[in-house]
C-alpha cells in the first residue's frame, strides 16, 4: 500500500448512532420506521470470504496455499456470524474437498468442518460430504483420524447430528475403525486419542436405543473388554486420559447391554471379569457406571449367576460396602443391581448376609422381603454351644437385628410375626438357645417375645417350645453367667408355658 491514508480492506465501519443522534425518543416516529433503521448498514468482511473461496476453488494451487487459506478461516471461525458467512459462501463443501490434500492441509480442512458443524445449518450439509468423512476414517493417518474424531464429536453432540451419523453409515465406520485400532500392537499418540474420541461418538450415538443396530455383527464388546484390560495393566498408554477411557468403555457397555444379544456377548467374553476391578476403585463416578453396566448384564440369567459367584461373591461384597456412602447416582445403580440379583435365591442370601453390618440400609432397600434370607441365615448359625465357647455373640445379634428393626416399623410386628407363624417350630428350635449369648437385655427380650407369640399361637408350638427348653436346660454360658431358664424367666408369660 502507498500513501498515508490507505485503509485495510477487511472492515468497513458504519455507525448507526450517527444517523439517530438528533432523534427524540418520544416525539419522533417509532424506531423501526426511522429511515436509517429500516436498512441499517452491517459490519461485514467485504472481500475476505469471497477471496478465500476463490482460492480454495483453484485446484491447481499448491497444498501449502490451500493450507494457508484454511488456516485463515479457522482463525476467524470463532464467531457464529463468521460461520454463517462461510456457509453462505459454500466454504463447507470446499473444505471437504481439501481433505484429499496434504496431511497438514487436510487437518486444517477437518478442523474447519468441525467448527461449522456446531451450527445446524452446517450439519444439514453433512450428507454432501459423507464420502470424504469415510475416506479419512478408512485412511492410514492417525493424525487425520484424530482430527476427524474431534469433528464427529461436534456432530454427535446434537440429535440431528446423531441421526446423520446413524443413517449415513458413518457411525458404523467409526465402530469398525475402533475395533481394528484396539487390535494394533502399538499405537501412536494420535491413535490413542482417536480411540478415546471414537468412544465418545459411540457413547453419544447409543443414547438412542434404536441406533444400536450400528453395532450389530461387530466384535465391539470383545474389543471393549480388551481395552479395559489395557487400561488396567498399562494405564500409561493413555496419559491423563485413562479414567476417561474407562468411563467411556463402561458407559458404552451399559448402553449396548440394553440389548439381549449384547448381554449374551458380554457373558461369553467374560466382560464381568474386567468390570469387577473397576468396582473396587474409589472413584464413585466409575463405580456408578460399573454398577449400571452390571445391572444390565445381570438381566441375563447366566450373567446374573456369574456376577453372584465371581470370586466368592466379590462383586456383592464390594457393592454392599460402598452402598451406605453412595452418591445419588451410585445409590440408584447399585439398587438396580441388587434388585436384579435378588431374583436368584443364592444371590439374595449373599446380599443379605453382606448387609448384616448395615441393617438400616438393608431394611430401607428390601423391607419385608429380607425376612426369607434372614431366617435361612438363622438356620445356618453355628450351634449355641460353639458360640458360647468362642465368647462371641456378634454374628448372632447381626442376624436378628434387622428383624427387630422391622418390628419397630408401622404394622411391623404383625408383618414379621405373620411370617414367623409359617416357620413356627423351626424358629423356636433355632432361636431359643441364642438367648444365652446375647450381650444386651433388650436383645434377649426381643427374641423371647417373638418366641412367646409363636408359642401362644397354638398348642403344637407350645409343645415345641417345651421340648426345646428341655433339650437345652443344662446349657450354661459361664462367660455371661447365664442359663436358659434364667433368661426365659425374664418373660413371665413365657415361663408359665413350661
Amino acid at each position: 500500500m502507498s500513501g498515508t491514508g490507505c485503509k485495510l480492506h477487511g472492515y468497513v465501519n458504519h455507525f448507526l448512532s450517527d444517523s439517530l443522534e438528533t432523534r427524540h425518543p418520544y416525539l419522533e416516529v417509532p424506531f423501526e420506521e426511522f429511515p436509517a433503521a429500516a436498512s441499517p448498514p452491517k459490519p461485514v468482511f467485504f472481500r475476505i470470504f469471497p477471496n478465500l473461496r476463490a482460492t480454495l476453488e483453484k485446484t491447481e494451487l499448491s497444498d501449502q496455499k490451500i493450507q494457508e487459506a484454511l488456516l485463515i478461516l479457522n482463525d476467524i471461525a470463532s464467531t457464529q456470524e463468521n460461520k454463517i458467512l462461510m456457509l453462505n459462501e459454500e466454504l463447507f463443501e470446499l473444505a471437504a474437498e481439501a481433505t484429499h490434500r496434504s496431511e497438514l492441509a487436510a487437518a486444517e480442512a477437518i478442523s474447519l468442518l468441525g467448527s461449522l458443524c456446531s451450527l445446524e445449518k452446517g450439519r444439514e450439509r453433512l450428507p454432501k460430504i459423507t464420502s470424504h468423512i469415510k475416506a479419512v476414517l478408512a485412511g492410514n493417518s492417525d493424525f487425520l483420524k484424530r482430527r476427524m474424531g474431534w469433528c464427529l464429536n461436534r456432530v454427535a453432540s446434537s440429535i440431528d447430528g446423531r441421526e446423520y451419523l446413524v443413517k449415513s453409515g458413518v457411525c458404523r465406520t467409526v465402530v469398525e475403525g475402533f475395533c481394528e485400532l484396539v487390535d494394533k500392537e502399538s499405537l501412536s499418540e494420535d491413535g490413542h486419542h482417536f480411540l478415546r474420541l471414537s468412544l465418545h461418538v459411540m457413547r453419544e450415538v447409543l443414547h438412542d436405543e434404536e441406533s444400536i443396530f450400528c453395532f450389530e455383527n461387530t466384535p465391539v464388546i470383545k474389543k471393549i473388554k480388551k481395552l479395559l484390560g489395557v487400561c488396567r495393566l498399562q494405564p500409561r498408554s493413555f496419559p491423563g486420559h485413562v479414567d476417561i477411557v474407562k468411563s467411556l468403555c463402561i458407559d458404552c457397555t451399559a448402553n449396548l447391554c440394553v440389548s439381549g444379544d449384547f448381554r449374551k456377548q458380554a457373558v461369553q467374553v467374560e466382560l464381568i471379569e474386567e468390570l469387577e476391578p473397576l468396582l473396587q476403585l474409589e472413584d464413585q463416578a466409575i463405580q456408578s457406571l460399573t454398577a449400571r453396566a452390571l445391572a444390565f448384564i445381570s438381566i441375563d440369567l447366566e450373567g446374573k449367576f456369574n456376577i453372584i459367584m465371581l470370586r466368592n461373591y466379590a462383586i456383592i461384597a464390594r457393592a454392599v460396602t460402598i452402598f451406605p456412602s453412595a452418591t445419588d447416582a451410585l445409590f440408584d445403580n447399585l439398587s438396580q443391581l441388587f434388585f436384579s440379583l435378588e431374583e436368584n435365591g443364592s444371590g439374595f442370601l449373599a446380599i443379605i448376609q453382606h448387609f448384616l453390618p448395615y441393617p438400616k440400609q438393608m431394611i430401607e432397600l428390601f423391607g419385608l422381603k429380607c425376612l426369607v434370607p434372614l431366617f435361612e441365615l438363622i438356620k445356618r448359625l453355628p450351634p449355641a454351644e460353639k458360640v458360647i465357647s468362642d465368647k462371641s455373640a456378634q454374628s448372632v445379634e447381626e442376624v436378628f437385628a434387622p428383624i427387630f428393626l422391622l418390628m419397630d416399623q408401622e404394622d411391623g410386628v404383625e408383618n414379621v410375626l405373620g411370617y414367623l407363624l409359617e416357620k413356627t417350630s423351626k424358629f423356636v428350635k433355632f432361636a431359643l438357645p441364642y438367648v444365652l449369648i446375647a450381650r444386651s437385655d433388650s436383645f434377649v427380650e426381643s427374641i423371647l417375645n417373638l418366641i412367646l407369640f409363636v408359642a401362644e399361637y397354638e398348642e403344637y408350638n407350645r409343645k415345641i417350645f417345651v421340648e426345646t427348653m428341655n433339650a437345652h436346660k443344662n446349657l450354661t454360658n459361664e462367660y455371661f453367667n447365664t442359663k436358659i431358664e434364667t433368661q426365659v424367666a425374664k418373660i413371665p408369660e413365657l415361663q408359665k408355658l413350661i
